[in-house]
């Protein structure tokens, strides 16, 4: 077991932060480096790939699914991703606009991130890798091209066209001829960058290299005449290819069948699988080291005998099925493969149902020598909570055999899971952690392996997350190395960026993979983590501090920094329910105190984004209105928009996918009115996706649909009173996708941009037969990009792409505004009491007109000590690598989910909710806990307290005292025993608020539980494995070892005395109710002390929290530590001197009884203003700077 304990340390020295202001200039809030900000707090939100998270994959299917659809069909177009590509090799390409009206140059760079990957199906380690002359790595992204690394992933460069189809999903290496390589395309589940589950982006065949993988053709066998418009050869989807060692021929698992090549690819030939429809949806082929093939063919529902696993000893010309007695009725996605040390061992592993657990899925073992088969499906890895085998329906699903021990082998699921006793036993090696949530540098959703052929026992792991090397692929705990350096495959859903002229801070949300970000111009600076989930999203404050971050579903929060710990607040609407999947939200570009946010057919707006608590982990009303005024019936808003000018102009945009597309002006949107409808003649049922506005004329927009089959590009200059379609030359059922636009005024006139499905394109006019022109063609090219931010004053522009990172571009902005820039993000001046310390900086200008500027002190210029913050001390563990499922959620009528506060009061200080008489504790009675109790193993965590009674009680409250560090979740677990080991009296699984520093819990039963005198009872409290050192505790207990918890190894109750340092503790768990007779019970003290002051000052010290459960408190007695006292319930006290001071609290009840509570309070002297500022105020020329000087007396 762990225990946290919260240490608070004391700064000796003073320390002075200035913030600086200029005329469009504001520094952030935050006062540490971001490397030395410590996100590790971040809420664990599950992303929708999570096995526990079924319906999150759902919306995210629906919602890419209706992003791009066509209205009228219902459908995507059938080979869409073919056309469009075909559609853009007809535009004329070009990386700046030809027009001597206008000097700008949008030359696009990289920006990230470098540091994380995206899906990875596709990867092969050269079979000539020596680890000196030869450390080649090929790997292929879903949605980003082939990679080459040439230094075992030091570095990766894209070696595919960026014109040429990106979704790679195998690859192979000729073992007779080395030079030479193939890969397949063609996803067959979960291509986000196509949307939905009719596979619109099929795949284009088969690519060939023949010179080591440096260069790529496509085969012109696998495409139809190199016009692929409908679907209509088994080449769209490829799932493997293979090439023999002994012979070179060729084998591609396709969408129905296994073809065969024996001429290098020149020309295929069917050789297992139907001849008609229907065809098997999923197939596998390997090739043993003998030269033997074999097959798997999935059945997916269909009425077909022709399917399981087949054997081919001729070379593929005949094959046998072989399917092995226990094989599944109806097996799903199948995938094999053979021992390369033993080529009569064969594995089969597969999917059947859901795939979402162990008793879905079937592990065969073949022996080729002997014709037989042995069920392994009984020892499938079975791990609790996040450790249960999962495929997601065969999303994630292989088998891998280590080269040199056919008993040794790895299963790729949500998880991956190793073998070394040929599948009796398994080992967590990576995907989820059984204690930190994530492996280390290993992403969940495994998808490929490959072993390095100069040390068998190294091997590179693909998954969503990119590529994972393991240098020693059998040790335990398993260790990993992240190889995304440069492998640029990561799918953006969205991005932000400081609005500040001349700020780095940006943020990106990215499909499974969390929400990342970065605080630099460096080119190869890694961006970080700052929340989990699928990235949504995101915002930045003006400075860079506070950000706004989201996952799926609408879960926004607002991060701060506090010291160098990030804080995270829900700020998510309370009452709001229908949030889209990737929920759109924004602040208001003339107020980041003010949120708009989408959620079913309306927008919600928070007028005050600051009045939300920090910490906060519930959804909440604070400051939220539903703009009820201008919603739009049965529909859900997909996009919104806020005008800079004219202020509070908000435009949205909404539809019903089928027959309903309404965009809408809402003028004065705080006040709520109805809004005017200015929807264009697009076709009815499209899916807004975006709405630019100008930001120097907020009367003109574009309103951008991203269904496919539609005009998805209207422009109004008069606020959408008129429209005028300027689809121009991407216009035709070939298209691209239009997804995102952008309108960016600069000095010589407009440029506007559009993101689409095929790139980023960009125009000056929008008159006329537009003429849009491709952006960044060489770096870029025809990537799906799904949103474009830009930043007019210094003509910075972001472009998110769902496949190879972020791109930016500085559009020319000659006679550009003044530009406030500052050498230092903060200036510290740290000092010893009565010492002088100076501190310069260099404001300067880099605008193209005189700047005027203005610096004030935040704080008044006082002295900061620092404050406290909360260290971690590890005492001891206990294991549990066997927990008990969590109980079932229920709640009976006699449990009610009541408001529990949190932190109440500057100590958490306990109050009961209702006015009850008598309560029953063990611990040693004040309003917190010494220490918390649990795991940090997502194990759930169950704590128990006994009581005995002398005197009849009736139960009619239940508090406890826990903490949390999940933000979204604290799921309860709440039951009245009369037997620890039998069945509960009373239970439920409640949600309650979150306390990260700890906080009282409220569960009232009504009605009560009535127990007789001299009968025992226990109060459980269980938390789900999210929730890390759950249970409060105290070392002092009132009545010792009468608390439990609950071993999951052994299922046993354990009394807590067995816990080094609690041999005399008990849980903070309190029954409240009403005794009949019995002797007196003594008082509770309890007292809400603040813990600093200064001198001079009032203090206020409260005890009314103090109780009696049998009678009434008749004194309070206060000793303020420094000589004085006091003798009310609630009185305030003045400190003369600086110190630490120990006061105490003494209660006395009716019948003479007594209790304490003690507490320190830290005084420290009154604080003047002793910061000057020189000069304060002034101007800076275009190009210019100038020395400023903070000086500080302590």
């Amino acid at each position: 077991m762990k225990l946290i304990g919260y240490k608070r340390l004391l700064f000796a020295l003073a320390s002075v932060v200035l913030l600086i202001a200029a005329a469009i200039f504001f520094t952030t809030e935050r006062r540490v480096a971001l490397n030395e900000v410590d996100f590790s707090n971040r809420p664990r939100v599950r992303s929708s790939f999570s096995p526990k998270n079924p319906d999150d994959a759902q919306s995210r299917t629906s919602f890419e699914f209706n992003r791009f659809k066509n209205p009228v069909t219902g459908e995507i177009p059938a080979n869409i991703r073919q056309k469009e590509l075909a559609f853009v090799r007809n535009l004329t390409q070009q990386q700046q606009l030809q027009n001597s009206n206008i000097t700008y140059s949008a030359n696009w760079e990289l920006r990230g991130p470098k540091n994380v990957g995206g899906r990875t199906r596709a990867l092969a380690i050269d079979l000539n890798f020596n680890g000196s002359t030869n450390r080649r790595i090929l790997a292929g992204g879903i949605s980003g091209g082939v990679y080459l690394s040439e230094d075992d992933g030091a570095t990766w460069s894209l070696r595919t066209s960026l014109s040429s189809h990106a979704s790679v999903t195998c690859i192979a290496q000729d073992p007779t001829n080395r030079s030479v390589w193939y890969y397949g395309t063609g996803e067959a589940v979960g291509n986000s960058a196509a949307g939905g589950g009719n596979f619109a982006y099929w795949g284009h065949g088969i690519f060939k290299s023949t010179d080591n993988g440096n260069s790529w053709s496509q085969l012109p066998s696998t495409i139809n005449n190199n016009d692929p418009h409908n679907f209509d050869q088994f080449f769209d989807l490829v799932y493997n290819v293979v090439v023999s060692p002994t012979n070179s021929n060729i084998f591609a698992a396709t969408y129905g069948a296994i073809f065969r090549s024996t001429d290098g690819g020149n020309s295929w030939t069917p050789v297992l699988g139907r001849q008609q429809s229907p065809f098997n949806f999923s197939t596998d082929v390997a090739v043993a080291s003998n030269g033997d093939v074999y097959a798997v063919m999935g059945k997916h529902g269909a009425q077909i005998t022709e399917y399981g696993v087949y054997r081919s000893t001729d070379n593929g010309a005949n094959w046998t099925q072989i399917n092995p007695s226990g094989l599944n009725a109806d097996p799903q996605r199948m995938v094999v493969n053979t021992a390369p040390s033993d080529a009569n061992t064969v594995y089969v592993l597969l999917q059947v149902g859901n795939g979402s657990t162990a008793a879905e899925h079937q592990l065969f073992k073949y022996n080729a020598g002997s014709n037989s088969w042995t069920n392994l499906s009984s020892t499938l890895p079975n791990f609790a909570d996040l450790g249960k085998f999962d495929s997601q329906g065969g999303y994630d699903l292989y088998v891998k055999v280590k080269p040199d021990n056919p008993n040794t082998f790895w299963l790729g699921a949500t998880n991956l899971y190793r073998t070394t006793d040929g599948g009796q036993t398994y080992d967590w090696v990576g995907g989820y952690h059984q204690t930190d949530f994530l492996y280390q540098n290993h992403h969940p959703d495994n998808h490929s392996m490959s072993f390095y052929p100069n040390n068998v026992n190294a091997l590179i792991s693909g998954h969503d997350g990119g590529l994972s090397k393991a240098s020693n692929a059998l040790e335990s705990p398993q260790t990993w190395t992240s190889l995304n350096n440069g492998y640029l495959t990561s799918q953006f859903y969205a991005t932000s960026v400081d609005p500040n002229p001349g700020g780095v801070n940006m943020l990106g949300g990215l499909q499974d993979n969390g929400s990342w970000l970065l605080e630099s111009n460096a080119p190869n600076t890694d961006w970080v983590n700052v929340f989990s989930g699928d990235g949504a999203y995101n915002a930045i404050a003006p400075g860079g501090f506070p950000f706004y971050v989201s996952s799926q579903s609408g879960n926004v929060v607002r991060v701060t920094i506090s010291g160098n710990q990030a804080v995270y607040s829900l700020v998510k609407p309370a009452n709001a329910q229908n949030f889209l999947f990737i929920t759109p939200f924004l602040l208001d570009p003339n107020d980041h105190k003010v949120m708009y946010m989408a959620e079913g057919g309306q927008v919600w707006r928070n007028s005050n984004l600051d009045g939300i608590p920090s910490g906060n982990g519930n959804p909440t009303s604070v400051n939220w209105t539903a703009l009820t005024g201008s919603a739009v019936a049965n529909s859900q808003v997909t996009t919104i928009a806020v005008a800079k000018t004219p202020a509070n102009r908000l435009y949205f945009g909404a539809t019903n996918y089928q027959s309903t597309t309404v965009l809408k002006r809402v003028d004065n949107a705080a006040s709520n009115p109805a809004g005017t409808v200015i929807t264009p003649g697009v076709t009815q049922g499209a899916y807004p996706s975006c709405i630019a506005v100008n930001p120097n004329n907020g009367d003109e927009i574009i309103a951008v649909f991203s269904s496919y089959g539609v005009e998805g590009l209207w422009y109004s200059s008069n606020a959408g009173a008129s429209w005028t379609n300027i689809d121009g030359n991407l216009s035709g059922q070939s298209s691209p996708s239009k997804r995102w636009a952008s309108i960016v005024p600069t000095a010589s006139g407009t440029v506007y941009f559009i993101a689409t499905s095929t790139g980023i394109y960009s125009t000056t006019s929008v008159s006329g037969n537009v003429s849009w022109q491709q952006e960044g063609a060489a770096l870029i090219g025809n990537v799906p990009t799904d949103m474009l931010v830009s930043r007019p004053a210094d003509g910075l522009i972001l472009a998110a792409t769902h496949g190879r990172g972020v791109y930016s571009a500085t559009v020319g902005s000659g006679g550009s505004p003044a530009i406030a820039n500052v050498n230092v993000s903060q200036v510290n001046i740290e000092l010893q009491p009565n010492q002088t310390r100076a501190r310069s900086f260099q404001l300067s200008n880099v605008g193209g007109q005189p700047l005027s500027y203005s610096i004030s002190v935040s704080g008044l210029g006082n002295a900061d000590k620092g404050g406290f913050r909360n260290m971690l001390s590890e005492n001891s563990k206990i294991d549990n690598n066997s927990p008990r499922a969590f109980p079932p959620k229920k709640r009976p009528a006699q449990l009610q989910r009541v408001s529990a506060a949190g932190e109440v009061g500057q100590q958490g200080a306990f109050s009961p909710q209702t006015p009850l008489i008598d309560v029953l504790y063990l611990d040693d009675g004040n309003s917190t806990s010494d220490d918390f109790i649990g795991t940090n193993d997502f194990v759930d965590f169950y704590w128990a307290t006994e009581y005995n009674l002398t005197s009849g009680f009736q139960l009619e409250q239940i508090d406890f005292y826990m903490r949390t560090e999940g933000l979204f979740s604290n799921l309860v677990y709440v039951g009245v025993y009369s037997d620890l080991n039998g069945a509960a009296l009373e239970e439920g699984l409640l949600n309650f608020n979150t306390a990260p520093s700890g906080g009282w819990f409220t569960v009232t039963l009504t009605p009560g539980i009535q127990f007789n005198a001299g009968s025992t009872f226990y109060l459980v409290v269980g938390a789900d494995g999210l929730i890390s050192f759950p249970a409060g505790a105290d070392v002092d207990a009132t009545i010792p070892n009468k608390s439990y918890y609950l071993d999951n190894t052994s299922f046993t109750w354990q009394n807590l005395n067995t816990v080094g340092g609690f041999e005399n503790g008990a849980f903070l768990v309190r029954a409240l109710g009403t005794i009949s007779g019995g002797g007196n019970t003594p008082p509770n003290a309890v007292a809400s002390v603040p813990t600093t002051g200064n001198t001079n000052q009032a203090i206020t010290f409260d005890g009314s929290g103090s109780n009696d459960t049998d009678g009434t408190i008749s004194q309070y007695s206060w000793n303020f530590g420094d000589g004085t006292n006091g003798s009310q319930a609630v009185t305030s006290h003045t400190y003369s001197q600086p110190n630490t001071y120990t006061w105490t609290l003494t209660v006395t009840d009716d019948d003479g009884a007594t209790d304490q509570a003690t507490g320190q309070i830290t005084i420290s002297n009154t604080t003047t203003t002793r910061l000057t500022v020189t000069p304060s105020s002034g101007s800076v020329a275009a190009g210019g700077s100038q020395t400023i000087v903070a000086n500080y007396d302590a």
